[in-house]
């Protein structure tokens, strides 16, 4: 069963005055999720491992000037809205639901899995509380239990236990990231979890 040591011994770097509270919002989210078999949970530990810097961030580190991609994030009301093949300037805020000013920032990435945008923070909000108060109250994505549901909704709502299951950690990382950026170092926290995990035939009960 996952633990305090076992979530230790993937995530050595989680600061350790956290780990009793990640784990107990992991383990909820979890046993939500249905992902409570060996390889279901070593992915999913996996991915949140990279994804978060082993649950230290559960915001996206924003650098406005020094990070020029995160610009993209931002509606331009210079530029056309929906963008065309003329003006692309839009396309990523867009994609993202991001129409207001400062959405950009707002829903930057959450939670350990990184859900990214106003439109995917509405979705999640209505799936995890049936309204949208995710995006009414955008400081409510700094919870790491609504980070960890955040992370489980994405991950069932993408169908990544199948996934799972099928051992298509590439499939895993290109629902996740978009690409398989970083997929190499996904892999190696994914069988590190397999193999402090593997003994049990159920994770979460």
């Amino acid at each position: 069963m996952l633990d305090v040591a076992k979530l230790a011994m993937i995530m050595p770097r989680c600061p350790v005055d956290k780990r009793e509270l990640h784990c107990a919002a992991l383990v909820s989210a979890m046993r939500a999720g249905e992902i409570t078999t060996v390889t279901r949970a070593a992915a999913f530990l996996g991915q949140l491992a990279l994804e978060s810097g082993e649950l230290r961030w559960m915001r996206e580190v924003w650098n406005i000037g020094q990070v020029p991609n995160q610009v993209r994030y931002e509606r331009d009301p210079k530029s056309a809205w929906p963008p065309t093949p003329q003006d692309a300037r839009n396309k990523l805020a867009w994609r993202l639901g991001n129409s207001e000013s400062g959405d950009g920032y707002l829903f930057r990435g959450w939670g350990p899995i990184q859900n990214t945008g106003r439109a995917n923070t509405t979705k999640a909000s209505q799936a995890l509380f049936g309204d949208d108060r995710l995006v009414r109250h955008p400081e409510m994505l700094d919870d790491p239990e609504v980070g960890m549901q955040g992370a489980r909704w994405y991950w069932q709502d993408r169908g990544l236990n199948a996934l799972a299951d099928a051992l298509d950690y590439q499939g895993i990382t290109v629902a996740i990231n978009g690409g398989l950026t970083n997929y190499n170092e996904r892999y190696v926290y994914t069988v590190k979890a397999l193999g402090v995990l593997g003994r049990d035939v159920v994770v979460v009960g």
